[in-house]
């Protein structure tokens, strides 16, 4: 989906860069099988059709914008891809969006942000060694449990 936010608008251009830009996370394929993917995403609500008038569609092309949806599914590749941040900022210039969504999509970052730093606070807050939680003491208990179940078990095959 990332790529049509690069131009490459059409089910063919995806398939022409993906053969001619392998990497290990996107493999080359068949364009059947990259059409299908499109439309899939197309289906679901993800991407909307466009008339480009900069582009020909003598042979039935179908040029493709990304939605509000399929923008809140990129959010996660935005985190892990922050070069991309001019990419994302150019298509938004070219095909604008209403303010709420953007409003929306901050809340959506924000929260994203706060967990992150939840959890980063939760696994760098070191344990002391004896101590001993409640959580450790339930899982213990389990193991004992377990283990008596199993020994009761062998004990009535004999």
């Amino acid at each position: 989906m990332f790529l049509i936010m690069k131009d490459y608008t059409s089910a063919y251009e995806i398939w022409n860069y993906i053969g001619q830009h392998p990497t290990l996370e996107i493999r080359p394929m068949a364009y059947f099988n990259t059409n299908k993917r499109i439309l899939r995403l197309y289906k679901n609500g993800f991407l909307e059709v466009i008339k480009r008038s900069d582009k020909s569609d003598k042979h039935g092309r179908r040029d493709y914008k990304i939605t509000p949806k399929g923008m809140n599914q990129l959010i996660p590749y935005v985190f892990l891809h922050p070069e991309e941040t001019e990419t994302i900022i150019n298509y938004l210039h070219k095909f604008p969006i209403e303010t709420d969504q953007i409003v929306h999509w901050q809340n959506i970052i924000h929260k994203f942000y706060q967990e992150l730093v939840d959890v980063k606070v939760a696994y760098s807050t070191p344990k002391s060694c004896g101590e001993i939680t409640d959580d450790d003491e339930a899982r213990i208990e389990r193991s004992k449990l377990a283990k008596m179940r199993q020994s009761s078990k062998s004990k009535s095959k004999i």
